[in-house]
């Protein structure tokens, strides 16, 4: 690290990033970094985590962010948001305990998991971690014997067609067949609920789940239970893919809603639980072609017309039971690129298999690729979502690390972001 970077050395001391002078040193630190392992790594851009909190800012203004750890818990990651001010969304003791271990202050802190072991919540009392989430009458009871003094959030669930994981038949009272009694119940057993979780992904999903918050926060007054606190929930995604609405036009959508039925006269927080709004798009994954088969193209395409092309089946160092998990998980097809992009090229009917024995592990099943040889590099973009944390060790295969830089233009425009810790 460089003598003269001025980081708050309270967060970022056990950190090695490198510092890049210009665009083009990426590609040669991914080739040392290749030269030393034959291991799959991530690249982390630090540079790009600011600027997606810049856009946020720019974007949503009014709604505070509660970043969601299930998403990616990389420390160096968990702990540059907490230095811009971003706040956590924790569903499990471990991950109360990885915010508090890099020093967030309990009150950034929303344990939002509408169901949970007791041990949790008596550790979250223990840690005075106030926030949680709760969505039926018998974790409202389990919440009220152990923890009396939290401040609740009832959540309440919005059918979403675009989801990309769905939680409405999991998690989710009905905000009008159930959650009105459910406040009822909360209200006599003297629970403090403070506000009401409420979120998707479709535009029109957001609209309709304001709206049904709304109403409940007008119950709420009624039953001189005044709520303060409105939280939309996640589905926020930087990346322009799976049909997702472009970030911008998400923002608009939702900063009209909140407008119309949350105007600001109403003194109600707005918080959002963005997970891979934050965590896709900085990480880059760096893997390389440890093996290869050349075969019949029908073999990939199964259409016995491509008997006399050739195909090939390369395999790389990594697979779906470690960073590509996010296949199964996010519903996402990754693209690769060669580091060392060449010219126009024949291409050949190719699949792309994971490292592991398992014949499920298969990252793409048919696409064009032109021919590969071993150890070439396949780099894979917007990949921090979904893989770090729900990656395993099946076959043997070590969990992949991560290389986190910077790159100069970055560090002089963005200084004052890394000394700015809010606790």
């Amino acid at each position: 690290m460089r003598d003269n970077l001025k980081f708050d050395e309270s967060i970022f001391t056990p950190f090695k990033i490198a510092i890049l002078p210009k665009v083009s040193e990426v590609a040669s630190m991914i080739q040392m970094i290749d030269e030393d392992s034959e291991e799959a790594f991530f690249l982390f851009d630090l540079g790009k985590l600011i600027r997606l909190h810049q856009r946020w800012i720019e974007h949503l203004p009014q709604i505070h962010p509660f970043y969601a750890v299930k998403c990616n818990d990389n420390k160096l990651l968990l702990s540059l948001l907490a230095s811009m001010g971003v706040n956590f969304d924790c569903a499990s003791k471990n991950e109360i305990e990885t915010v508090l271990s890099i020093g967030v202050s309990p009150e950034r802190i929303i344990f939002a998991n509408p169901c949970k072991p007791r041990s949790a919540i008596e550790y979250a009392n223990s840690q005075n971690v106030r926030y949680m989430t709760f969505d039926n009458e018998q974790e409202l009871q389990k919440i009220h014997s152990l923890y009396p003094k939290s401040e609740l959030l009832m959540r309440i669930s919005t059918f979403n067609y675009n989801a990309v994981i769905s939680f409405e038949k999991k998690f989710g009272c009905n905000p009008i067949t159930e959650a009105p009694e459910l406040l009822k119940k909360a209200i006599v057993l003297g629970c403090k609920v403070v506000g009401i979780w409420s979120g998707c992904r479709e535009s029109s999903a957001y609209t309709n789940s304001i709206a049904n918050a709304r109403k409940l926060f007008d119950l709420g007054n009624q039953f001189g239970c005044p709520l303060k606190l409105l939280d939309i929930g996640g589905g926020f995604s930087a990346v322009h893919e799976n049909g997702a609405l472009p970030f911008e036009s998400l923002a608009m959508e939702i900063n009209q809603a909140l407008s119309f039925y949350f105007p600001s006269d109403m003194n109600v927080t707005v918080i959002a639980e963005p997970g891979r709004y934050y965590a896709a798009k900085p990480f880059q994954l760096c893997t390389r072609v440890i093996g290869y088969r050349k075969v019949a193209a029908s073999k990939i395409t199964e259409n016995p017309a491509d008997d006399a092309d050739i195909g090939f089946m390369y395999f790389i160092n990594d697979g779906i039971y470690g960073s590509f998990n996010c296949i199964l998980t996010e519903n996402t097809v990754p693209q690769g690129q060669l580091l060392k992009k060449r010219k126009a090229s024949k291409t050949y009917w190719s699949t792309v298999w994971g490292q592991t024995c398992d014949s499920l592990d298969i990252i793409l099943k048919k696409c064009q690729l032109p021919e590969l040889f071993e150890n070439e590099l396949l780099l894979f973009q917007n990949m921090g979502a979904y893989s770090l944390t729900v990656s395993t060790e099946f076959n043997g295969f070590s969990r992949t690390k991560v290389y986190p830089y910077i790159k100069e233009d970055d560090v002089d425009s963005f200084q004052p972001l890394f000394l700015n810790k809010a606790n």
